[in-house]
């Protein structure tokens, strides 16, 4: 019986630990992803701007290795383009905000970094 007992102490303490490792884990990632999201949010602010203002600076429907995407055929589907990431980077940026108040978003966290890389990784693709 004091065996049983040692023993279920002994895995106790351990998943403590792994448990500690894991909330360590999602803060650091949080911190990081929330961090680049807001990064992200000033060059999406800045880029809108400068599509906007000097539109002579980007090659709309021209030829340059990037005028197959669909968001560089005109000026106002970049511009929609920038509007869409901001929106998605703001999600993103408020999700790492409110993680630590609601802890299901946790999941909401993961799910907006995979759906950035997926499409971000797919774009590269295609361009190769």
């Amino acid at each position: 019986m004091h065996n049983i007992v040692k023993n279920i102490l002994a895995w106790a303490v351990k998943f403590s630990k792994l448990n500690l490792r894991l909330i360590m884990a999602w803060k650091i990632i949080k911190i990081v992803w929330g961090i680049f999201c807001l990064l992200l949010l000033t060059v999406m602010c800045e880029d809108f701007y400068q599509a906007l203002k000097y539109p002579g600076h980007y090659h709309f429907g021209g030829e340059s290795p990037v005028s197959g995407l669909w968001y560089y055929k005109t000026q106002g589907l970049y511009l929609l383009n920038c509007v869409i990431w901001f929106f998605w980077f703001t999600i993103g940026f408020i999700v790492c905000l409110l993680q630590s108040k609601f802890r299901n978003l946790r999941w909401g966290i993961a799910v907006h970094l995979f759906f950035t890389l997926l499409y971000v990784f797919a774009i590269n693709l295609l361009l190769l």
